[in-house]
């Protein structure tokens, strides 16, 4: 045997001529006719259709409750974090709250 690349042609040409003989060998060793064929597929299409689309709008409708969910789980989070926020800006009695006292200078260290 001999190590000879293949080139793009003689790739592109194996790949068509197995598609064609795959075809060909499909469609004369079928059990059923063209016509038939042709109404099955039709028929399982619709019915994947139909199904995708109830899927679809089961799915739509679980999103949508547990988007509600999140946000309203939010919401709440927010509300608790509010009183919080208030405490923090206004200072307690005895934390800072009252007036603090000027220091006196100490006796003999002012300025001259």
């Amino acid at each position: 045997m001999s190590k000879e690349k293949s080139s793009p042609v003689k790739t592109l040409f194996g790949f068509l001529a197995g598609v064609i003989s795959g075809a060909t060998l499909g469609l004369l060793l079928a059990p059923k006719s063209g016509k038939e064929t042709r109404e099955e597929l039709k028929t399982k299409g619709e019915e994947l259709f139909v199904v995708s689309k109830e899927d679809l709008a089961k799915k739509t409708k679980e999103l949508k409750i547990k988007v509600d969910e999140v946000t309203k789980d939010l919401e709440k989070g927010i509300e608790k974090l509010k009183p919080h926020e208030k405490k923090e800006a206004e200072p307690k009695e005895g934390e800072g709250g009252e007036k603090k006292q000027e220091a006196k200078p100490k006796k003999g260290s002012a300025k001259k």
